[in-house]
C-alpha cells in the first residue's frame, strides 16, 4: 500500500500516521511510522514498519 492509502486508512480510524526519518533524532523512540489519536494526539502505536500499519489499525477496531 502507498503512504496516502495506509494515512486515508488511518484517519477512517480516528488515527493520523507518521512517517519519521533515519536521520530524524525521533526515529530510536519512534520508528519508521507511528500513529497518534487524531483527537487528543496520544501516541497510540510506534515503531511500526509499513506492513504492520493495517495489522496495528485492525486491532484498533473497537478500541478506539
Amino acid at each position: 500500500m502507498s503512504i496516502t492509502t495506509l494515512r486515508r486508512l488511518a484517519s477512517r480510524h480516528g488515527c493520523r500516521l507518521h512517517v519519521v526519518a533515519s536521520a530524524s533524532k525521533l526515529f530510536p523512540e519512534y520508528g519508521p511510522i507511528y500513529l497518534t489519536d487524531a483527537t487528543t494526539g496520544g501516541v497510540i502505536a510506534k515503531g511500526l514498519e509499513y506492513s504492520e500499519v493495517d495489522q496495528a489499525l485492525q486491532g484498533l477496531r473497537g478500541d478506539h
